[in-house]
């Protein structure tokens, strides 16, 4: 990625920040293979996950965006999922600004006490627990119906 392009995308997510904020720098991350990532560092302090793709095909951020959202509120206090903030497209690359989840791993502990495994144990769970219709709304008894899957198509893996 070009200067050029982390220019044109701090130019992009610089106006989705509150008024009076900016951004400092972007400061790239690993750890994916299909987008390119980095963390964003704003004139309030504020630190802000970005990922960005010159090549993804069209929908890809929306439908991960539409899937956060779904996972937040399905997750509840559990599992941190992060809140999607913006999404768009700059000189052909699409993006995706969401929350800064600090690193945490099965050697840190959470709350009271109760490891991350545990805690992730508990956020699938949960999940599991919600509708599984297309739709949202579960059967008469609570359970899911014969609908299986996602309201819409997603992306997995390398495209």
């Amino acid at each position: 990625m070009t200067p050029t392009t982390l220019d044109s995308l701090a130019a992009a997510v610089g106006g989705h920040l509150p008024e009076g904020e900016r951004v400092e720098r972007i400061t790239r991350v690993g750890g994916g293979d299909i987008n390119e990532a980095g963390v964003v560092a704003t004139s309030s302090g504020d630190r802000i996950f970005l990922k960005w793709n010159s090549a993804s095909p069209d929908g890809m951020f929306s439908a991960e965006a539409d899937g956060l959202a779904a996972l937040g509120a399905a997750a509840g206090d559990h599992l941190a999922v992060p809140r999607v903030r913006a999404s768009g497209e700059e000189a052909g690359v699409a993006w995706l600004l969401m929350d800064y989840i600090e690193r945490a791993g099965p050697e840190r502990a959470g709350d009271a006490g109760v490891s991350w495994s545990v805690r992730l144990g508990r956020g699938v769970a949960e999940l599991h627990r919600g509708p599984a219709h297309h739709d949202g709304s579960p059967d008469a008894e609570g359970l899911p119906g014969e609908d299986y899957g996602w309201s819409r198509d997603n992306f997995i893996g390398r495209l």
